[in-house]
């Protein structure tokens, strides 16, 4: 029975030097955590002030770049612009220029075309002119022209005169 009691002995104790292990385990486990986030938080702490100062100097050379090469800036931007302006003017103006070559050339042939109707105008005019002279000259033309000369005179005093007495109907 000595035994006995002896081997639960020997096991109560094995059990409470396990137990013992382990929470010390756990509490090195726990103290090892909080060591490393208390070096993590100082070393992240001293980071964040290092890259805040980098960042506000950074900050600082960067304005004062900018503000030493802002008119610089501005003047190749202008230059562009003009450049693309003078561009664009001087491609306006080749074009202008071959518009108004295109109306010299349409004024010169509207020219041309007037010259050459009056041109024809004025000869029908002369050939009309000299077949009446030659009708004139004819005797027979010149007979037919009074008889139709008198006709026309009949008939125009027939019709005033038929105006001028329907008008004296219409007053009475």
């Amino acid at each position: 029975m000595r035994k006995l009691f002896r081997h639960k002995q020997h096991i109560y104790l094995e059990r409470l030097a396990f137990k013992a292990w382990v929470e010390f385990k756990v509490n090195s486990k726990r103290r090892k955590r909080l060591e490393n986030y208390s070096l993590n938080f100082m070393y992240r702490r001293k980071m964040r002030g290092l890259f805040c100062g980098w960042r506000q100097t950074t900050h600082t050379w960067f304005k004062e770049k900018i503000d030493a090469e802002e008119e610089s800036l501005r003047e190749q931007k202008k230059a562009v612009q003009l450049n693309a302006l003078t561009q664009k003017v001087d491609a306006l103006k080749v074009y202008v220029a071959q518009l108004q070559e295109r109306i010299h050339v349409e004024m010169t042939a509207k020219e041309d075309l007037t010259k050459t109707y009056e041109g024809s105008i004025n000869n029908g005019v002369g050939r009309f002119n000299d077949e009446t002279k030659q009708l004139a000259d004819n005797p027979l033309i010149k007979e037919i022209s009074l008889i139709i000369a008198e006709q026309i005179q009949r008939k125009t005093i027939g019709q005033e005169s038929q105006h001028f007495a329907q008008s004296l109907n219409t007053r009475e």
